[in-house]
């Protein structure tokens, strides 16, 4: 699952890409990887809250796993 865009609920002036590896559990800041794109979830928003953008990540997992299962 992948962001491009400017974390506005975090108050984000720079435009950054973030990538959530599911299962993964190393760190590799720093190192190339490939991404492929399949579909588009939806557009960044602002969010009254930490929680609420959380909520919401979960919810984009669940679509994101669902798009993924159908793809590969």
């Amino acid at each position: 699952m992948l962001n491009i865009g400017f974390r506005p609920t975090f108050g984000g002036t720079q435009k950054r890409m973030e990538v959530n590896i599911f299962d993964f559990d190393k760190e590799i800041y720093g190192e190339e990887i490939i991404t492929e794109f399949y579909q588009k979830i939806r557009s960044e928003v602002k969010f009254n809250n930490v929680g609420a953008l959380k909520s919401q990540l979960l919810n984009d997992k669940e679509q994101a796993l669902r798009i993924l299962k159908n793809q590969l």
